[in-house]
């Protein structure tokens, strides 16, 4: 992915009677390919025009086309996205429709062009028309855009920030006082103030020009670096050797990715600082959970799992299809990112395969759905296991059928039908539509004796079940679920950033807990007065969200541990486990919890400890300098 300013002509700039009103274009480049599809659907909501790019001699001329189309309908922020048919490398022969019909499935799209272009060749007009053809549309697009009001040295001070950001040798990630530095030296002359520069780059990073982490104040100055190490993690989602779709956590932190593909890496420094958030926005996005494995906790992508199914569901009697339209990757990856989190199913029985899942409730018994793509089109299919309890099955189909509505377009609903007596499938798909159109509730099965044919309910539970919404509580209530669990585990994931930012900011070290073990996340390594590391560490674990403290009646706070903790934390030799705790209103406080236990034995000899009062202290960098400086008594 690349973004640039775009220079287009006279028509696209500013109106002659507001000349004070700027208008700036910029044309972000994206690979759209199907391995790229998932990661571009991060950055495209505040798309105003769309150039839909294609080969005239591909096979499958218009497909790409079209998905995009319908993807940024229901991504972008605004309706209605206007777009233009480019076709490229125009100088070569053997195109595969002729020009007359490809402007006829452009109109049909409501999409200007064909505009034909050629990059080899240098005299082509294709590009001079393309340009005249994104002012034109553009121009009729100023009107609804959202109008900004700046101080009067915005453009100078924006024009800074940007060859501050693109000057050679120098950081890509970059605090407020590190970037205020750089623009001062790429313009020694403009008179600006730290709180200009704060809300230059807060509009900047509404554009997408710059993008703003969720920790430490830190400002990614080349949002293409985001995309680059997200595709980076789904590439090796995607060739995982288990074809789990799983990257373990321990080597998404800096150093420890593959670089012997070719893709571009930033500094190790710009790296540990970028990663903690790109982890965050995967979770807050529901494009990947993690999970808790004896190999380490993982990041999951449902959309990479390359494990085939072997045998598909069984199929009780009572399968839903849905077809639909839209960001297809997009909306099966958040379908079953929300419904593992759902509370529906237990956590530990979700099985990925292939573009299909199973989900299994405590007693083993079983929901599943499968999904398939057929162009444009996505077909999800669902299945309930034999006796799942009719609550579940009336939740699941609601909230699967929520989920569409909300993010897919053109939803149609199909039911596949199931003899009683036979067990035969009813595949007449015109009879049932037949039978329904006529207000029946019944078919004649064509596969049994004649003489004593089954008899198929077609208004069965299931139908009843939707008609009536009898799991609407059910779903409204798992979708609640699946946002707080989701925004918990995203708030985790920026805790990690917070965490690393503050150490690293006393220049300290802090390194994400690569051992499978449980109950801790990571450890602080300190430095000498040499800046020498010392070996002498602290183990951390990390908590995030008001759920992890009790309040008692007096106002102090308790941790309630799990069985293990007492034993863990607290082992001979072993070293101390500081214990981070973030509220829900941002604070990070963190207390000595090996001392804490070893205190709460000493009160009361030969009970096991399983809570601890949390006396925390606000962790920050002046609190990490001061237990180094106890740790290297």
């Amino acid at each position: 992915m690349e973004i640039q300013r775009l220079v287009l002509p006279e028509a696209a700039g500013p109106s002659h009677d507001q000349d004070e009103i700027v208008r700036e274009v910029w044309l972000w480049d994206l690979a759209g390919q199907p391995d790229y599809r998932l990661t571009h659907q991060l950055f495209i909501e505040q798309t105003s025009l769309a150039l839909f790019v294609f080969d005239p001699q591909s096979p499958d001329l218009f497909d790409t086309v079209g998905y995009w189309q319908r993807a940024l309908g229901i991504l972008a922020a605004k309706r209605g996205v206007p777009g233009i048919l480019v076709a490229a490398r125009c100088d070569r022969p053997n195109l595969r429709l002729t020009l007359h019909e490809v402007r006829e499935w452009a109109a049909a799209r409501q999409l200007s062009g064909p505009i034909l272009t050629a990059a080899k060749l240098k005299k082509h007009p294709g590009a001079a028309e393309l340009r005249q053809c994104i002012a034109r549309l553009l121009q009729e697009e100023w009107g609804r855009l959202e109008f900004r009001s700046t101080m009067e040295n915005f453009p100078a001070l924006k024009d800074a920030i940007l060859a501050a950001r693109d000057s050679e040798n120098k950081s890509h990630v970059a605090t407020p006082e590190d970037l205020e530095v750089r623009v001062r030296q790429a313009a020694p002359r403009l008179a600006f103030t730290a709180e200009d520069l704060r809300a230059v780059t807060g509009l900047l990073a509404g554009e997408g020009v710059l993008y703003r982490l969720p920790y430490g104040n830190l400002i990614v100055l080349q949002p293409s670096w985001l995309n680059c190490y997200a595709s980076t993690l789904v590439k090796l989602a995607g060739e995982a050797e288990n074809q789990l779709g799983h990257v373990p956590l321990e080597i998404i932190q800096h150093g420890k990715l593959p670089n012997d593909d070719g893709t571009p890496r930033l500094s190790l420094e710009d790296e540990r600082q970028l990663l903690p958030g790109l982890v965050a926005l995967f979770l807050e996005r529901a494009l990947a959970w993690k999970q808790e494995t004896p190999a380490g906790p993982m990041l999951v992508f449902p959309n990479y799992v390359r494990l085939p199914r072997s045998v598909p569901p069984p199929r009780p009697g009572r399968t839903v299809v849905y077809r639909f339209t839209g960001p297809l990757e997009e909306i099966y990856c958040t379908l079953v990112v929300r419904l593992h989190y759902s509370g529906l199913f237990t956590k530990n029985g979700t099985k990925l395969y292939r573009q299909a899942v199973d989900f299994h409730i405590a007693s083993g018994k079983l929901a599943a759905l499968s999904m398939k793509e057929e162009g444009e089109r996505g077909e999800l299919e669902i299945y309930f296991g034999d006796q799942l309890d009719v609550d579940v099955q009336a939740a699941f189909q609601q909230f699967i059928h929520d989920h569409l509505l909300a993010k897919a377009k053109d939803v149609e609903r199909l039911r596949n039908y199931f003899c009683p007596k036979c067990k035969e499938e009813v595949t007449d798909r015109k009879a049932i539509d037949a039978a329904l159109a006529k207000g029946r509730t019944t078919l004649v099965c064509n596969y049994c004796d004649p003489g004593k044919p089954g008899v198929i309910d077609l208004f069965d539970v299931l139908e009843q079940q939707l008609a009536s919404k009898a799991g609407e509580a059910g779903a409204d209530e798992a979708g609640r679920r699946a946002a707080e669990e989701i925004t918990s585990a995203s708030k985790e994931g920026v805790m990690v950033g917070e965490v690393q930012t503050i150490v690293f900011s006393a220049d300290q070290i802090y390194r994400i807990q690569v051992e499978p073990d449980e109950g801790v996340d990571g450890e602080i390594e300190f430095r000498n007065t040499k800046k020498k590391a010392t070996g002498v560490t602290f183990r951390v674990q990390l908590k995030s969200g008001d759920s992890h403290l009790r309040r008692r009646v007096g106002g102090t706070e308790v941790f309630p541990m799990k069985a293990h903790y007492e034993d863990y934390w607290t082992r001979k030799n072993s070293v101390p486990v500081l214990l981070i705790v973030r509220n829900s209103d941002g604070r990070l406080r963190f207390m000595n919890a090996t001392d804490a236990i070893r205190a709460a034995r000493k009160k009361a000899p030969g009970k096991p400890v399983k809570q601890i009062e949390f006396a925390g202290e606000e962790f920050n960098k002046e609190a990490v300098l001061r237990l180094r400086d106890e740790r290297l008594k």
